[in-house]
């Protein structure tokens, strides 16, 4: 399982960036209930369309994806799980790669303490898209925004996008068990559904 100081302090920084808010449970004074807020919400929405767009383009049989991230400040774990899980679709399906381009320093740092640099490329230096990077970007259109998916659509993304990371390595398994088996008991208790399985 994951210690409480590791919880405590995945949960801080999420408090910190605003994507979470917690308050004290009535069956306890002393636990406390984690929830998104509405910032956490809207970046899960930003998240959930790139995953299904690119799971369109897996299935079309693109063997070579390109994430930009020049303009990305900082991932949180939800993202990089989503990261993940379009690396290993993408591998075991066509044999392809997800390439990173302009990962930036601190996006560099959070995608190699998490063991993620081993599913996708970053930064490719022989990659047959880097030297018209900037003429692919001057075409690129927005994308069009996507209907909210329902609250526990959501709420399955960011436990899927956890899950995956748990799977890279042992030490991300410990880091995020205590955040898979909140989401877990959270869809169980949202469904009325029993909670996950007891671990023997």
């Amino acid at each position: 399982g994951i210690d409480r100081s590791t919880l405590a302090d995945i949960v801080r920084r999420m408090l910190k960036k605003g994507l979470v808010q917690r308050r004290r449970t009535r069956e306890d004074a002393r636990a406390y209930a984690v929830k998104l807020t509405d910032e956490g919400w809207r970046v899960l929405k930003s998240v959930d369309p790139l995953a299904r767009k690119v799971d369109e383009r897996i299935l079309a049989g693109e063997q070579c994806l390109v994430l930009d991230l020049a303009a990305c400040t900082g991932m949180d774990s939800t993202f990089m799980g989503t990261l993940a899980g379009m690396a290993s679709r993408l591998s075991s399906k066509n044999d392809g790669v997800l390439h990173i381009a302009e990962a930036g320093a601190r996006n560099l740092r959070s995608l190699e303490d998490l063991g993620l640099d081993f599913l996708m490329q970053i930064d490719p230096p022989d990659a047959i898209w880097r030297d018209g990077i900037d003429s692919i970007r001057s075409r690129l259109k927005p994308a069009k925004s996507a209907a909210l998916p329902e609250q526990s659509q959501r709420a399955m993304h960011v436990l899927e996008a956890h899950q995956v990371l748990s799977e890279v390595n042992e030490k991300n398994a410990n880091t995020f068990s205590g955040v898979v088996t909140l989401l877990e008991n959270e869809l169980a208790e949202n469904r009325k559904l029993p909670g996950p399985p007891e671990k023997s």
